[in-house]
């Protein structure tokens, strides 16, 4: 992973950090070291940068890792119950997915609308977030985008911070608008998102 796609895991585990605390966290004394690579990804600074980050305009590189996973053995979920149960097929996922994954979903939002990187017919692989007390679920479960469910008990796309961040955990952000969402629960983590290219 080069320090560019680090930079983009920072931001998504929590979209509030700083130049410094990010370069120290990147291992870098100074913080210009963060504003390098913001400055040669051709973007006017980490504001603007975590913009384009939280809303999909600015996607890390993707890489393959085959030796630890696996072929054909993700069972399809073709939705979810109200209190975020997988309604799981008898299809399995036809590809090669990571070991940590347990179910793929294909994303039913609306043609030609998007909720941030997820777009309509996205296969998300998800991981289910381990169930407990509130205020172990955001340390249990790492920090990214996931699958959370509001009052209706309806699947939103939602980023979940890390638990520092928040005065309480879960700390769940709505992406397109950078609106905290103190209503939804999560449910699973958003490990990877396949997408058929036309």
């Amino acid at each position: 992973m080069d320090v560019l796609d680090r930079i983009v895991s920072l931001v998504l585990q929590d979209p509030f950090l700083t130049a410094t605390e990010m370069a120290h966290r990147l291992g870098y004394a100074e913080e210009k070291s963060v504003y390098y690579w913001i400055d040669k990804a051709h973007y006017s600074g980490l504001v603007a940068f975590k913009r384009a980050v939280l809303n999909g305009q600015f996607r890390p590189s993707t890489r393959a890792n085959e030796r630890t996973a696996l072929y054909g053995a993700v069972p399809i979920v073709k939705g979810f119950t109200r209190e975020g149960a997988p309604i799981v097929t008898q299809q399995r996922f036809p590809g090669i997915v990571p070991r940590d994954v347990q179910y793929a979903w294909q994303y039913p939002g609306q043609p030609g609308q998007n909720d941030a990187l997820i777009l309509f017919g996205d296969w998300l692989l998800l991981n289910m977030i381990e169930t407990g007390p509130v205020r172990d679920v955001a340390a249990r479960s790492s920090a990214g985008w996931c699958i959370a469910f509001d009052h209706n008990g309806r699947p939103v796309i939602r980023v979940l911070l890390a638990q520092t961040t928040c005065d309480k955990a879960p700390c769940l952000l709505i992406p397109q608008i950078y609106v905290p969402d103190t209503e939804s629960v999560p449910r699973y983590v958003i490990r990877h998102l396949v997408r058929d290219l036309p």
